[in-house]
């Protein structure tokens, strides 16, 4: 069937109305539409802001926790800990290394009987001496004071150390 072409006058007035009403109806939605999409964008530029400003807080949390930790160390202020001072907390760290050295050479010694052991508590409250030892006897399982030890297992003892120097 060919095409027709229907001129205007078939057309009733209600409809031209109709497209007029609609077209002016339809230019405040097209504006509100452009407003609606520039504020989600602006809205999630500021969401990313956030996330960003959050990450890089909970990384500074981090990092003042450890400096805190730092220095309530430093000062003898950290709660379940030895309180020393920082010389005597460098000379113990320097000292383990050295027990750990002295420890190779003393099983070998020993055949696996002793073991050198930095005491965490010194015996004479008024000092803290972290330089303390006290030997585990591995036959016994006990732990015993240096000055229980014979004259030849000092000597062995004493030669580890001076081992554990190198």
């Amino acid at each position: 069937m060919p095409k027709q072409k229907i001129s205007n006058r078939k057309i009733p007035s209600r409809f031209w109305r109709n497209k007029v009403h609609y077209n002016l109806k339809k230019k405040p939605w097209t504006k509100s539409a452009g407003d609606f999409v520039a504020r989600l964008q602006i809205n999630e530029t500021i969401t990313k802001a956030i996330t960003k400003g959050e990450t890089e807080r909970h990384q500074l949390e981090k990092d003042y926790l450890v400096v805190s930790n730092l220095s309530k160390t430093a000062n003898r202020e950290l709660t379940g800990k030895q309180k020393l001072a920082f010389e005597q907390f460098v000379q113990a760290s320097y000292f383990n290394q050295i027990i750990v050295e002295a420890n190779k050479r003393l099983k070998a010694l020993s055949n696996g009987r002793y073991e050198l052991l930095r005491k965490e508590n010194a015996t004479d409250h008024r000092s803290q001496s972290v330089l303390e030892l006290d030997v585990l006897d591995n036959y016994t399982g006990k732990i015993r004071t240096v000055k229980s030890l014979s004259g030849g297992e000092s000597f062995k003892a004493s030669l580890s150390l001076a081992l554990g120097l190198n």
